[in-house]
């Protein structure tokens, strides 16, 4: 995930070969089917696949197609993994969160040499750099999934020499965190404190600690207003967005402009679900549609800032109408229907990072997105508790 396209690809077929490795077939696709949360997860690949039927530009349709393979194999590879120990994939979580670690303190060297030069850059929509270039909207999520893995394994009292490293992972978890607001990143931000409020609501059911609870939503809303009068970092990207979605409203020039191109994406975009809002235009048509719309409508919107929508709920409308929103729809929101959802934090946090990424982001139309949706919903869910006698 931090530093190779490829190895992505490769991680992810080979948890998808476990299931071929698995002796008996028929047990494991019988725990696959079982699983619902498994079972269903998979309903997102034939929300693509199905565009195959109306798609005119088949090139682009497959390149989608092949994108979501993970969405059908990773879990069957993990319903053969069904039986590993949950050790297994503390040791994963660990090393994710020394990654994260590494690379969130190198970006903040990076920062401290050169502060004034990059709070400028916050004026105009940039953000502080990382070793490995990784996508800063993908970054932030990934240290927010960091922050909750951490909170997951010091729960889970893990430690691989010492009891003491508890302290480490502590350490880790707040210096991710800080580092999460010096970045700035806005769907990492309210990645965070939106899954610090499910889990809040969620304790005080679970707990019966109202007071606290309530004491701890407060402190959550308070926050990041906090935040935005202490953090230069935050109040750059605040005022820049304000003058860009200012800027957007008056019917200004978009390009340059990140949050009035995003707008003007969804704009777009929703003109051209409601085109074929039945089923869609189709998965390989979408950015052709979207293309189509710009020339005729935005002429002046340079090519390089012309955008698929940005907004995967709304890309899946225009690519599958509403037949694939329900579908879609249904399968995302469904665990959250579990109450065994509640008591696992790396599930909640997954779940509710991603969705809320949702809102300003097509998430799962490029590979870092499908692997870090994938694979940390997979792991999450693993590692969930085996009988709700055991605590959140």
């Amino acid at each position: 995930m931090f530093a190779s396209r490829a190895m992505i690809s490769i991680g992810m077929i080979l948890i998808g070969v476990q299931f071929l490795l698995k002796e008996n077939w028929a047990e494991t696709i019988k725990i696959y089917v079982k699983d619902k949360v498994l079972f269903l997860l998979s309903f997102i690949f034939f929300v693509y696949f199905f565009g195959i039927i109306y798609s005119e530009n088949m090139e682009e349709f497959w390149r989608k197609l092949v994108m979501k393979l993970p969405l059908l194999f990773m879990p069957l590879g993990f319903a053969a993994l069904k039986e590993m120990s949950k050790k297994y994939f503390h040791h994963v979580l660990y090393a994710f969160v020394i990654l994260s670690f590494i690379t969130a303190a190198i970006s903040v060297g990076i920062f401290i040499i050169d502060y004034s030069a990059i709070i400028e850059s916050y004026k105009y929509a940039k953000v502080t750099p990382n070793i490995f270039n990784i996508n800063h909207i993908r970054f932030s999520i990934m240290l927010v999934l960091a922050i909750f893995s951490a909170g997951y394994l010091i729960k889970e009292n893990y430690f691989l020499v010492s009891k003491y490293e508890k302290y480490a992972l502590i350490f880790m978890a707040v210096f991710i965190f800080t580092f999460l607001h010096i970045l700035s990143v806005r769907s990492g931000l309210l990645a965070f404190y939106a899954t610090c409020f499910v889990i809040t609501i969620a304790s005080m059911f679970i707990y019966k600690k109202y007071l606290i609870g309530t004491a701890v939503l407060l402190l959550i809303i308070i926050m990041p207003i906090l935040a935005y009068f202490t953090i230069p970092t935050i109040q750059n990207k605040i005022n820049y967005m304000a003058l860009d979605i200012s800027r957007f409203l008056k019917g200004e020039d978009v390009n340059h402009w990140s949050d009035g191109n995003r707008l003007l994406s969804l704009k777009i975009g929703l003109k051209v679900g409601t085109s074929n809002p039945i089923v869609g235009v189709g998965v390989g048509d979408v950015f052709d549609e979207m293309c189509y719309y710009y020339k005729k409508n935005h002429p002046e919107v340079l090519e390089k800032f012309r955008l698929i929508p940005h907004n995967q709920f709304l890309y899946v409308f225009a690519a599958s109408g509403v037949i694939g929103l329900i579908l879609f729809l249904y399968v995302s929101f469904f665990p959250f229907f579990l109450s065994i959802t509640y008591r696992s934090i790396v599930f909640l946090a997954l779940l509710v990072s991603i969705l809320s990424s949702y809102i300003s982001e097509a998430t799962l139309e490029n590979q870092l997105g499908v692997c870090l949706f994938i694979t940390f919903y997979l792991i999450g869910w693993h590692c969930k508790p085996e009988s709700k006698t055991e605590q959140l």
